[in-house]
């Protein structure tokens, strides 16, 4: 059974919390689907622009500027071509020696 929801369920969620990625609703309505269930929804990735600290375009790194001073010396993090690829080399990197 495929469920569709419309405009009027967003009624039936409620905000319970987010991380940096995340976000968290729990379901209050009635539908049996659903009740006792909570929805977690990746956050939308921000958009890059040079105005709000963010590399041009045209640069090769998904990085900020700021984040490419600060991991200057882990070249392959520096030069991932997508933010999920640095994301993974953070932690092959960074967070797993520790």
């Amino acid at each position: 059974m495929e469920v569709v929801l419309e405009l009027k369920d967003a009624d039936n969620w409620i905000y319970r919390g987010e991380g940096a990625a995340n976000l968290v609703l729990a379901y209050s309505g009635s539908f049996p689907t659903f009740v006792g269930k909570v929805l977690r929804i990746q956050k939308a990735p921000r958009i890059e622009s040079p105005r709000n600290g963010f590399d041009s375009e045209d640069s090769h790194s998904a990085l900020t500027n700021d984040e490419c001073l600060l991991w200057r010396e882990t070249e392959d993090l520096v030069s991932a071509p997508t933010r999920e690829i640095a994301e993974q080399l953070y932690v092959q990197h960074v967070i797993s020696p520790l």
